[in-house]
């Protein structure tokens, strides 16, 4: 069996409404407003990355103010729309919880991850939606009912709570 929730830009498009976004080394609201819109604009236009980049340049310059880096601005846009869908996905499938139980926190495993000890099957109201914390991988698989095994071992909360920094369910 083969399941996928696809979330739509719109679902993307009203967490990113409702989120305040916070950007190291970027004090000034008005500076942080106008960036939130710009990523709100290139989800809704389907902007390359490349051309937001530009337009966030074109906002720091008429602040008058240091432009972030290449990385920077990617980490803000990837760790925004990233958190915009998880959040999408889990909205999706809170309304099928008797249909998908259980849900599987599925870490990156390379040298840079951190999140190894979240790995794990949860209920799937308290699995922690990644990104967990800055420049967070991670992803979640949710399970049907059909495919429990009943071998799952499932963790009511997770066995690391001290690597979650926020919680994406905020607001939801």
């Amino acid at each position: 069996m083969n399941i996928s929730f696809n979330v739509t830009s719109k679902e993307v498009l009203d967490y990113l409404r409702e989120k305040s976004i916070k950007i190291a080394g970027v004090e000034q609201k008005e500076l942080l407003e106008s960036i939130k819109q710009e990523l709100i604009k290139a989800v809704e236009d389907g902007k390359s990355f490349d051309e937001l980049k530009a337009n966030i340049d074109e906002l720091f310059d008429s602040a008058g103010v240091t432009k972030l880096s290449y990385s920077h601005i990617q980490l803000v846009f990837r760790m925004n729309t990233f958190a915009a869908y998880s959040v999408g996905q889990a909205q999706k499938v809170a309304d099928m919880i008797d249909q998908f139980p259980l849900a599987y926190f599925s870490p990156i495993h390379d040298g840079r991850s951190r999140h190894l000890p979240l790995e794990g099957y949860y209920n799937t109201d308290s699995i922690p939606l990644p990104p967990i914390n800055y420049n967070c991988r991670c992803g979640v698989r949710y399970i049907h009912i059909s495919q429990i095994t009943g071998n799952e071992e499932v963790y009511e909360t997770p066995p690391a709570p001290e690597l979650i920094v926020f919680d994406q369910r905020d607001g939801m």
